[in-house]
């Protein structure tokens, strides 16, 4: 099963699944295509496995903790009794704060700024308790601090090479950009979602290819063709046939960052629609923010334009707030500026 589906089983959300997935708790199975974009399939096992995470941590285990029990076989008693020790010893610091908290608000008539409530909360003699660990030291300065002195001269060395690798890797694989017609464009520089196939029939194409092939693979792809009125007319019913598009925007619930296009968006004459599945192959295609696939309408000149999008680190496409988003993403990602793509003769100029 999809990922979506496993969202609606389990009450989960698409980021905290993948998160799951990041931390090595729970492992589907998957197809990689010549982008190294992902396909997972979920069974009931691994549905079952997340149900039984998310209960874990509604009972406040860490993910370490987690990742213990299902994978090293540590005694599942130590483990228990290990967390409910931390929880009484978070319990009694709890207590003890809420009491001259209590304490506290019998004279909050009296405070009337920040400064006062810090002078009465220091009476109230509360020194021995330190600050959070993160807030003096971040964890890996914690084990940092551990550390030998040779061991941590050969962290410096891997940091270092790491580093030589990273430039050298963009060096080597720079982004490009490849213009052309099919005929001058391999089976491997051309998209693996829209090609010459699956666009009807067109008197003219052309295409472009933004690619970086360092480490975090990154392209964006647009195939733009021209059609007479009458294939104009029947490539659009066979494009509403073939998919199925997005008809909410998708919205990061935490920060309200925007994670999809919106259900329509419109730039010059060019009016875009987002597809989210593939009703030849059967395919869910809703995987947010690092995979797009839309298709732009230019009723006036008889062109429509498709796009292919893939970013495997990308966090969102846009933050929140942000109006007409998607212009700014498609002139960053895909090099082109649609409010200038007015005719047949200046495609991709």
């Amino acid at each position: 099963m999809k990922i979506k589906e496993v969202c609606e089983k389990t009450n989960l959300t698409d980021r905290t699944i993948r998160l799951y997935m990041n931390y090595g708790l729970v492992f589907p199975n998957y197809k990689e295509n010549y982008y190294g974009r992902k396909n997972y399939s979920f069974d009931e096992n691994d549905v079952k496995r997340l149900t039984n995470i998310a209960l874990l941590r509604k009972f406040g285990f860490s993910i370490s903790s987690i990742k213990d029990m299902f994978e090293n076989n540590r005694n599942i008693h130590t483990i228990l009794l290990e967390h409910v020790i931390n929880l009484e010893n978070e319990l009694e610091e709890h207590k003890t704060i809420i009491r001259i908290l209590n304490e506290v608000s019998d004279e909050s008539e009296s405070i009337d700024s920040a400064d006062a409530l810090c002078d009465i909360l220091t009476d109230k003699k509360l020194e021995e308790k330190n600050l959070p660990s993160a807030d003096v030291h971040p964890p890996f300065l914690v084990l940092y601090d551990r550390l030998s002195s040779k061991f941590k001269a050969s962290i410096v060395t891997i940091l270092i090479l790491t580093l030589v690798i990273l430039c050298l890797c963009w060096l080597f694989n720079p982004h490009y950009t490849l213009y052309g017609r099919f005929a001058m464009v391999t089976d491997s520089e051309a998209t693996d979602f829209f090609n010459k196939d699956n666009i009807g029939v067109y008197y003219d194409y052309s295409y472009r290819l933004c690619r970086n092939k360092s480490l975090f693979p990154h392209d964006a792809s647009t195939l733009i063709a021209n059609y007479y009125e009458e294939d104009f007319d029947n490539q659009k019913e066979c494009i509403y046939d073939n998919y199925g598009f997005l008809e909410e925007t998708v919205i990061y619930e935490a920060d309200g960052d925007y994670m999809s296009p919106p259900p329509i968006f419109t730039i010059g004459n060019w009016t875009f629609k987002t597809i989210v599945y593939d009703n030849i192959k059967n395919e869910d295609l809703q995987y947010f923010p690092y995979s797009l696939q839309m298709i732009g309408i230019n009723e006036k000149t008889k062109q429509i334009a498709y796009l292919d999008f893939y970013d495997s680190e990308l966090d969102f496409i846009a933050e929140a707030g942000e109006e007409n988003y998607m212009n700014d993403f498609i002139k960053k990602n895909f090099k082109i500026d649609f409010e200038k793509v007015k005719s047949p003769n200046k495609i991709l100029e």
